[in-house]
C-alpha cells in the first residue's frame, strides 16, 4: 500500500467527510512534491487529533497528550526559531537522560529532520501532535 493510500485510509478511519475531496488533496500534494499529511490536514475534512492517534498507531510513534508546555528559555536558546516556525516542529523539555522530544504533525517530512539534524547532536524522540492543540 502507497502512503497516499494509507494517509486515505486513516483519513477514513478518522471520519473523512468528503473523501474525494481528502483524495484529490492528496494525489495533488504527491504531484506537486508538497507534504500529503498537511495537504490532507488542510481540507478540514479530518479530525486533527483523531487522525494523529490513528497516524501515531500506524507508525508506532507516541502522541502527545494535554496542552503543550512553554518552552523554557535555554531551550528557547538552542532551537532556533526559524527551524521551529518553518517546520514546524516544538521541542519539549526532556526528562532527566531522556532524549529531546519533539513534537511534529507530519513524522513523513524529510526537510525537518534534516534540518533538526544539522544543528542538534542529541538524541531526539518524534512525538506526534495535532497542529492545533
Amino acid at each position: 500500500m502507497s502512503l497516499a493510500e494509507s494517509l486515505l485510509e486513516l483519513a477514513q478511519q478518522s471520519g473523512a467527510k468528503d473523501l474525494p475531496v481528502c483524495e484529490k488533496a492528496v494525489a495533488d500534494a504527491s504531484v506537486e512534491q508538497r507534504s500529503m499529511v498537511n495537504a490532507l490536514l488542510e481540507t478540514g475534512q479530518v479530525d486533527e487529533k483523531i487522525f494523529a492517534h490513528k497516524l501515531g498507531e500506524s507508525l508506532g510513534l507516541p502522541v502527545w497528550e494535554g496542552e503543550i508546555p512553554p518552552i523554557p528559555a535555554p531551550l528557547r536558546e538552542k532551537f532556533p526559531a526559524r527551524i521551529a516556525l518553518r517546520h514546524r516542529l516544538l521541542p519539549v523539555t526532556p526528562g532527566e537522560g531522556e532524549p529531546l522530544p519533539v513534537l511534529c504533525f507530519d513524522p513523513f517530512d524529510h526537510l525537518a529532520r534534516q534540518a533538526l539534524a544539522g544543528f542538534w547532536g542529541g538524541e531526539t524522540r518524534w512525538v506526534l501532535a495535532p497542529r492545533r492543540a
